[in-house]
């Protein structure tokens, strides 16, 4: 056997098959992209103007700035094997909104906005803008304001005007009734507190009552759904089987019909034939359809009755008599012995032939039950 082989090498024969291009190291990519070299996305950092003496013209010799000393380029560390990596996917959700920014905030050095800014915080007992005491609110918690947020900006305009006016705490006289003072707040805060939780649980009591009828109420209407769907199901079974049940009634009303019919012609074949009236009722007797084997021929024609009797038919001014359809009686009478030989040869030779069947005579058989007194007599027989 003869294997011949092609080659599949399309590299044109003047290639040094050996070649292979050089691949930097990560290292040398690493060195490459250093602020020191001039191009590259630090190319922006050469673009200065070259310092002049003074006194010298544009002319003379340009004289560039020193360039910066070079700092030892530090191996780059491997990379390693396994590493995170943010992906983002194309069925982000667009709902999803983060916080809102909100831009730092800057005191005025104005003296007179400080003069009027300082009144302010006297008036409502801070320091700084009564803005800032908003800034632990963000968004979704406290922003945008409610009528909770408004509550409790108001209890913190109290709170502060009440500490305004608590005595000094260098004052030891008057430490008794501050100490009295700072309790009846804390009574009348914790008042406040039970009624706020309070009505907070009864929200939540109403949205649970609220969640609970509508649960209900979808419970009721399933169950409503499920028995009508029923209902509707067992008054369809209900329907088929009464009209399967009638379907039956009827089929077998027409059965007992029918034996009954065949049990009246029973009856009266076996009693009485049957009247002049029934045969003309039935149109399956003989008196529509008699039978040829009785010598009775319905569409053979009659002979004319005689002339004297009926009279002629005229037609016009001479005596004429009109043609009758159908056949003949003397066409079906044999007139001589070949047309007799031929009627007999057409019928068959069962009707010539008859045959006789000899009766068998009924045999007599007997059993007889082996005991011992028959075995001893057939012995002995």
């Amino acid at each position: 056997s003869t294997f011949r082989l092609k080659g599949n090498d399309k590299l044109p024969a003047h290639v040094d098959r050996s070649f292979h291009p050089h691949q930097p190291s990560h290292s040398q990519l690493q060195q490459q992209s250093q602020a020191a070299q001039v191009n590259g996305p630090q190319q922006y950092k050469y673009f200065r103007r070259p310092n002049l003496l003074p006194g010298a013209r544009m002319s003379a010799a340009l004289h560039l700035a020193p360039p910066k000393p070079q700092t030892p380029v530090q191996p780059a560390p491997p990379e390693p094997l396994i590493k995170d990596v943010a992906t983002q996917s194309d069925y982000r959700e667009t709902e999803t909104q983060t916080l809102p920014w909100s831009p730092d905030w800057v005191l005025p050095m104005d003296p007179a906005r400080l003069a009027k800014q300082a009144a302010l915080s006297r008036k409502f007992n801070c320091q700084g803008p009564e803005l800032l005491q908003l800034a632990d609110l963000k968004f979704g918690d406290g922003l945008p304001g409610g009528l909770q947020e408004v509550r409790r900006l108001e209890k913190m305009r109290e709170k502060r005007a009440f500490e305004a006016s608590l005595p000094s705490i260098d004052d030891a006289e008057r430490l008794p009734e501050r100490q009295a003072m700072i309790e009846a707040w804390e009574a009348q805060e914790w008042a406040e507190r039970e009624d706020e939780i309070r009505g907070v649980q009864e929200e939540r009591l109403a949205l649970l009552e609220n969640a609970l009828m509508v649960r209900e109420e979808e419970i009721e209407e399933a169950h409503r759904a499920q028995v009508a769907e029923r209902t509707s199901n067992m008054l369809s079974g209900k329907a088929s089987t009464f009209a399967g049940i009638h379907a039956s009634r009827i089929k077998t009303i027409r059965q007992l019909a029918e034996k009954r019919k065949k049990l009246d012609a029973v009856s009266k074949g076996s009693s009485q034939k049957p009247s002049i009236i029934d045969k003309y009722a039935d149109y399956g007797s003989a008196v529509y359809a008699p039978l040829q084997r009785e010598g009775r021929f319905p569409d053979v024609v009659k002979p004319p009755a005689a002339a004297g009797a009926l009279g002629p038919q005229r037609i016009g001014t001479g005596a004429q008599r009109l043609p009758q359809p159908g056949l003949s009686a003397d066409a079906l009478v044999p007139a001589s012995l070949a047309g007799l030989q031929d009627l007999q040869s057409s019928l068959p030779a069962r009707a010539l032939e008859p045959k006789l069947q000899k009766s068998k005579p009924r045999g007599t058989s007997v059993c007889l039950h082996l005991s011992r007194c028959t075995t001893r007599s057939t012995k002995f027989a």
